[in-house]
């Protein structure tokens, strides 16, 4: 069967996005999604729905811009495929429903996807965004939510249990503006200290499949425990605060400026 290449794009979140559009043409066309195992370590964890992993990245792809596809109503050439998609395009499928591809994906381990869901239901959850956040020269300005932003939006719901999902390179000196509120991390981190390491972001490509699994792992429970929270609290800067709410079918967000 021909497959849809979905190339990695920046960090995790963003590549789901193209992943997203991948699957939509790909069930439209009764073809598959590839990915490479080497720039999708998440695999390791989560599953891919209608997704092949590739031990290679592919060759000899026909690219197939947007326009082309809007013009043939989405029906692609029987061949293996990588897609030119831009925004407005990418847009058409995450505005055209009430559910989203990403949804779909879980975690391999059947009983992790319970046991997060149990931990999570009854919870708000929170994306504290640091990592390149805290660098703004290559970002536009004032990208970073000031620290009172979600201070304010905990004694909102202060009679709420929280989740913390954070890239914070210092969690214990960081975080401290949440201590006045029942906030708490998954079970996994607890005893788990890794510095300088930004794992919901990490974009190089040739060094993603050398990360240490347990950062690899973190990145994956923090997405989808925050998709299974009540509400999202988190960065509106952030594609991975917009992208467990898809993963959520669309959870609320509320979102720092």
């Amino acid at each position: 069967m021909n497959y849809i290449y979905s190339q990695r794009h920046n960090g995790f979140a963003n590549s789901l996005w193209i992943w997203q559009i991948c699957y939509e043409l790909s069930i439209i066309n009764n073809m598959k999604v590839a990915i490479y195992k080497n720039h999708y370590p998440e695999a390791r964890h989560f599953n891919f729905p209608n997704t092949i992993i590739l031990e290679e990245i592919p060759k000899n792809l026909t690219l197939i811009n947007s326009n082309e596809i809007e013009k043939n109503n989405f029906i692609l050439p029987k061949k293996n495929i990588q897609l030119s998609c831009g925004w407005k395009f990418n847009t058409k499928f995450q505005n055209s429903g009430n559910t989203q591809p990403v949804s779909k994906i879980k975690f391999h381990d059947d009983k992790l996807n319970i046991e997060i869901e149990n931990f999570c239901k009854d919870k708000i959850g929170i994306h504290f965004r640091r990592g390149d956040h805290n660098n703004t020269e290559h970002r536009r300005k004032n990208v970073k939510v000031p620290d009172s932003w979600y201070k304010k939006q905990c004694e909102l719901y202060k009679d709420y249990n929280f989740y913390l999902a954070t890239d914070s390179k210092d969690e214990k000196n960081e975080c401290k503006i949440f201590n006045d509120y029942n906030i708490t991390r998954y079970d996994y981190f607890i005893n788990k200290k890794y510095d300088n390491v930004n794992c919901h972001t990490n974009t190089n490509y040739n060094a993603l499949n050398k990360l240490n699994d347990d950062l690899i792992k973190i990145k994956c429970i923090d997405l989808f425990a925050l998709s299974r929270c009540m509400k999202i609290i988190g960065c509106a800067a952030s594609t991975f605060t917009v992208t467990a709410s898809w993963m959520g079918n669309n959870k609320e967000m509320i979102r720092g400026r």
